[in-house]
């Protein structure tokens, strides 16, 4: 498996192909530009050792309290976080949960009336 700078380094390395890819199956620019941004932003911020003190975990900032939990349930370099569709998705769903949760938290902490949130309407 490669360390961490050959994630970042495969990361840079795509982003010409991942473009090219996008404008031909696209055939817009903008929408091109926007997949090769997703892609480099999931390479950096969600990279497959972000389960562990790597790079990736270290570039939350403040914010990377958020992934104790993420990695203490998902085992380093199991097939859960180093395969190429499924750790993606895995975080992208955990991130969203997460998401979700702290804007429920938000949203009654703050007592906002006409976005009161309640369990049952998650």
């Amino acid at each position: 498996m490669p360390k961490g700078k050959t994630h970042d380094h495969i990361a840079v390395l795509s982003i010409i192909p991942t473009f090219c890819f996008g404008l031909i199956f696209f055939k817009d620019i903008s929408l091109a530009s926007l997949l090769t941004l997703a892609t480099i932003l999931t390479a950096f911020y969600l990279g497959p050792d972000i389960d562990t003190a790597s790079s990736s975990y270290y570039r939350w900032g403040l914010l990377r309290w958020i992934w104790i939990p993420y990695r203490r349930i998902i085992a380093h370099r199991s097939i859960l976080s180093h395969s190429f569709i499924l750790g993606p998705l895995i975080k992208l769903i955990y991130l969203s949960f997460i998401l979700v949760l702290l804007l429920f938290i938000l949203f009654n902490l703050l007592d906002i009336d006409n976005y009161k949130l309640t369990l049952c309407s998650l």
